[in-house]
């Protein structure tokens, strides 16, 4: 028998802005793996996503929400509950520290 190449492309225009956004969202991650949202500089780490898919000086870009959304969702990744993403990772309770009177 003759062999059918496979069907190319996507089917739909829905399928290809999605795919369209996965592939922006991973020039986006290049240097910054997803993991890297979820330690004390995920906000620095969401801030450069935000930038890099904006596109360029001033143009709007998705909101913070929206692009942890995305990488939660390409990466098959848990969401953060609302307080762990606030977390700091440091201890709750103060530790009582004081310098000696002379050194």
């Amino acid at each position: 028998g003759e062999v059918q190449p496979p069907e190319a492309g996507p089917k739909s225009a829905a399928e290809c802005g999605r795919l369209e956004r996965e592939i922006a969202l991973l020039d986006a991650l290049e240097g910054c793996p997803p993991d890297r949202l979820e330690t004390v500089h995920g906000g620095f780490v969401l801030g450069c996503l935000q930038q890099r898919l904006a596109g360029g000086a001033g143009a709007p870009g998705p909101g913070g929400a929206e692009v942890k959304r995305a990488v939660e969702e390409f990466f098959g990744l848990k969401p953060l509950a609302a307080d762990a993403a606030d977390e700091d990772g440091l201890p709750e309770e103060a530790e009582d520290f004081s310098l000696p009177d002379e050194l």
